[in-house]
């Protein structure tokens, strides 16, 4: 009996050794971060932060490796990536993510929001958080941040977009999602299927002629070169979804996660405040180059753009959900 009792001690104190060891050799916990924008973009920026914070609070155990620019991969090929497992961090628009969550559509819906708080306090909701992202695990993901990107210009090379008539002879690149396209189809514009990564040369070769980013996206990846002509049309207000692979997530293991989650929440608050306010530099060394021209939609203008739309937010209702979009209605009153 003795006998059996050693060997079991002694399996049970090699078993744990080679766990260990195991442990030991597979070194820090690698978090490959992956988008499209630019490193200089807000977004880029939002992610340096975040590699910054965890890899000085959790170092030793954890690295990031930060792929902007589509390094690795577009963006709706990010989406695939990481339920793949292929990278650990996404950050799409949440346009974007309507193909394999619908009702994501409530956050890209055009002419909803007043201003940025009116999303986040739309985000937080309980109705929101357990219809939209307590879904995303069925397919794999793991909602973990919601991030501020700003509301978004239209402007093209060839002529100011001031009214609705101008679209008549431009072709516009519209972001990713078909809420997004939908909407400038509504507005009686041409709109042309152009990744983010290909979108300077799309302008420079004339296969569009118009665009509508941030206003910190038209001055990061200097669009404002080509098409000078911006309309703070304000159109839609575009926000992020960060996600993770939902089964990587789980097997983390707890004081590493916990702390991740800590560090998610801290660089969504530097995300906030600092979209909000380099949105406003942007479009001031913008104008400071003298290179382009800026204009407002009338009052009188707005209401016809908004007009236009609402068949966009009918057609989404039976997507969304009428709960969904009462909810959002109420906040932005």
């Amino acid at each position: 009996m003795q006998k059996k009792i050693f060997v079991a001690v002694m399996m049970s104190l090699v078993l744990f050794l080679v766990l260990t060891s195991t442990q030991a050799q597979a070194g820090p916990i690698e978090i490959k971060v992956s988008h499209a924008t630019s490193l200089q973009s807000t977004k880029g920026q939002t992610w340096e932060y975040f590699k910054k914070i965890t890899e000085e609070r959790l170092a030793g155990k954890v690295v990031v490796s930060h792929h902007h620019s589509a390094q690795l991969y577009g963006q709706k090929e990010g989406i695939q990536a990481l339920q793949a497992g292929a990278v650990q961090l996404i950050s799409p628009g949440a346009a974007l993510m309507t193909g394999d969550f619908p009702k994501m559509a409530l956050f890209a819906l055009p002419f909803l929001f007043n201003d940025e708080e009116d999303m986040r306090t739309l985000a937080k909701h309980p109705l929101v958080k357990q219809k939209i992202f307590d879904e995303m695990p069925k397919k794999g993901l793991k909602f973990v941040a919601f991030w501020l990107n700003g509301f978004r210009f239209a402007g093209a090379s060839k002529h100011p977009i001031r009214k609705l008539e101008d679209f008549g002879d431009i072709k516009i690149r519209v972001a990713g999602g078909k809420v997004y396209r939908d909407t400038f189809k509504a507005l009686g514009a041409n709109v042309v299927a152009v990744s983010w990564s290909e979108i300077v040369p799309a302008l420079q070769q004339g296969t569009v002629d118009a665009v509508e980013p941030t206003a910190s996206n038209w001055e990061s990846e200097k669009l404002y070169e080509i098409a000078k002509y911006i309309t703070f049309t304000n159109h839609l207000l575009s926000s992020y979804i960060v996600a993770t692979n939902d089964a990587w997530w789980k097997s983390l293991p707890n004081d590493i996660r916990g702390e991740l989650e800590k560090l998610l929440d801290e660089t969504t608050d530097y995300n906030w405040k600092m979209t909000k306010e380099e949105n406003q530099r942007a479009i001031e060394r913008m104008k400071a180059t003298g290179n382009v021209q800026f204009f407002n939609l009338t009052k009188e203008e707005r209401k016809r753009w908004a007009e236009k739309v609402k068949p966009v937010h009918k057609e989404y209702e039976s997507i969304i959900g009428k709960d969904l979009m009462d909810i959002a209605y109420k906040i932005i009153q």
